[in-house]
């Protein structure tokens, strides 16, 4: 690979004004504690099954810490559209969910448990208060966040900025103390006693990091830049860097001599780029033009080539909302935020539209001063301007406002507002950005850009990385298990197993079988080509009488098609099967 050097040209971004911002955080807290981090696993989380009385218990285990932990749970494969569809110019109110997306049944309020060992009792109930089918399955999420304890100030940067956990140890990229300044710091310094641990680039006019970066998976030196942006610079596009020492050099084979896109974007902003199996995704508004609009360029990483580009839907950017501000990617789709814009969505590689929250929910809605929202109203209210994909389809997005704020909003797999991360120890500020990291390692938890909300921050330590812990882990919620009932308490002169009845049924039949002796018994239930189906009964059991039932649902939870089913029992010695007929 080439590199060229080039020479460093300083530029000044415009600065914004954002109205009444309501800050976060405590003015009397100041964050101290350096060094690594404690990170926080939710073990033991598995499958479970419906009680019979509707209700559902489920273990789990917290080590590294303690946590407020939220119960979400979610249809299984039973995804279906809700609200109404998308239009070009507005979204009616009401969340719209793509049919093969599942969707929210419940999520509880956060509950803190110590270290250790506990359960969570669901009561079976939706979020309206009604009760759920105990014969279907449901996903369960646990999501712990600890949320009490100190956070820990693992390095120093402006917004943005991005962690790259692939070395050892992690390297943090922000910008720095300009918007024309990159800074680069190892993750983990003792910053109360080294606080000038940091290397600092000048970007390469007319790049910028007002408010994009992203870093190369493959290679952490590689850097890609916004260029120009803000209404005030050239014509704009993506610059790729490398870090070279002290300095930062273009990376001549990309584009045009480091640089690309400058012929498909116009003179306006160019806010968020990320990566993505060897493609940049490019955020771009034209927020200065009429009429306003918005897209996403996407375009190879490693030539530069410009691939295709998004047009996002006309509500993003209008009322004078900007968007996307903020945007991330991943093997689902790609998460978009804007400026100002009450929607949060999602939508495919391709544009797709996949969910959008514009429910009135007060998750990025337009806020009032008695606290009310409404859906799909424009203009300010709340400024959100980073989302960050999560694993199992969750999203979290900053969310400043000028009634109400908090630090980091939980959005569900399907777009639903789940609920808001505000840490009782942080410092007074202004939620700018935030980013959740959960590999499954060491660094895995909550991450945010702290600096005062008030007064001249001092550089670099008042513009500090902090982490607190955070993990997600799922199971499933099974239909209750098949209970088998002793009909009589003695013992039969043979075994034998009857006639299902009814015989043929729709809703339920009930099969009785005797046993002679005690052993293990196994009675299954197979389709017409021999395929298992269900088991009703997998365990140890005396000699006598036996009464089970079958509901005409597999081991899903899911109801089977019409037809004959055969049904055999082994038990010792003993086996023998019959048919019964399933109608719908």
């Amino acid at each position: 690979m080439k590199v060229v050097k080039a020479i460093a040209i300083l530029a000044v971004a415009a600065g914004l004004s954002y109205g009444a911002d309501v800050p976060v955080g405590n003015p009397e807290y100041e964050a101290t504690k350096t060094g690594m981090p404690t990170t926080l696993e939710i073990l033991n989380v598995g499958d479970v099954v419906f009680k019979e009385d509707g209700t559902v218990e489920i273990p789990f285990t917290l080590e590294g810490c303690g946590a407020t932990v939220y119960l979400v749970v979610y249809t299984k494969d039973k995804g279906q559209e809700i609200g109404s569809v998308v239009k070009q110019l507005d979204i009616p109110g009401g969340l719209f969910v793509k049919n093969n997306v599942d969707t929210l049944i419940y999520v509880s309020q956060g509950e803190w448990f110590d270290e250790g060992s506990h359960t969570i009792v669901w009561n079976g109930k939706d979020k309206e208060g009604n009760p759920v089918s105990p014969e279907e399955e449901y996903t369960y999420y646990l999501i712990g966040v600890n949320d009490k304890d100190d956070p820990t100030w693992v390095g120093i940067g402006n917004f943005p900025f991005e962690i790259v956990t692939s070395v050892e140890p992690p390297i943090i990229y922000a910008r720095g103390e300009d918007s024309d300044h990159i800074c680069r710091c190892v993750y983990g310094t003792d910053w109360l006693t080294t606080p000038e641990a940091y290397q600092e680039f000048t970007c390469i006019s007319p790049s910028n990091v007002s408010m994009g970066l992203e870093v190369d998976p493959n290679d952490p030196d590689v850097l890609y830049v916004p260029v120009g942006g803000w209404g005030s610079g050239p014509e704009g596009g993506v610059a790729k860097c490398r870090i070279e020492g002290d300095e930062l050099v273009l990376i001549e084979d990309f584009g045009d001599a480091g640089f690309a896109f400058f012929d498909v974007m116009d003179e306006d902003v160019y806010d968020t780029v990320r990566y993505w199996n060897g493609l940049i995704f490019v955020g771009w508004d034209n927020r200065y033009a009429e009429p306003q609009s918005s897209h996403i360029i996407v375009g190879d990483a490693e030539t530069g080539e410009y691939k295709y580009t998004i047009d996002l839907p006309l509500f993003v950017s209008e009322g004078g909302a900007y968007g996307p501000t903020g945007i991330d990617v991943d093997d689902t789709g790609i998460y978009c935020v804007g400026h100002g814009s009450p929607y949060v969505f999602k939508i495919d590689h391709e544009g797709n539209l996949i969910w959008v929250n514009g429910n009135g929910d007060g998750f990025n809605d337009k806020q009032y001063d008695d606290l009310t929202y409404t859906a799909g109203d424009y203009g300010p209210g709340v400024y959100t301007y980073r989302i960050c994909a999560g694993k199992y389809g969750f999203a979290y997005a900053v969310h400043g406002g000028t009634i109400f704020s908090a630090l980091v909003a939980v959005y569900g797999p399907d777009g639903s507002g789940l609920f808001f991360i505000n840490p009782e120890k942080n410092e007074l500020m202004w939620p700018w950005d935030a980013t959740v990291i959960d590999e499954e390692g060491p660094y895995d938890g909550l991450y945010w850009h702290c600096s005062p909300f008030e007064g001249e921050a001092v550089w670099p330590t008042d513009q500090k990385i902090l982490h607190i812990p955070l993990d997600v882990e799922k199971g499933t919620i099974k239909p209750a298990k098949l209970a088998v009932e002793e009909v009589e308490d003695v013992r039969p002169t043979e075994p034998s197993l009857s006639d299902a009845y009814p015989n043929p049924f729709n809703t339920r039949t009930v099969i009785e079988f005797a046993l002679t002796d005690g052993a293990h018994t196994r009675l299954e239930v197979f389709d017409s080509s021999g395929r298992l189906v269900r088991v009703l009964v997998d365990e140890e059991l005396g000699a006598g009488l036996y009464r089970v039932s079958w509901d005409g649902r597999d081991e899903r939870g899911e109801e089977v098609s019409s037809g004959v089913y055969c049904y055999r029992i082994v038990s010792g010695g003993f086996s023998e099967a019959k048919k019964v007929v399933f109608l719908k």
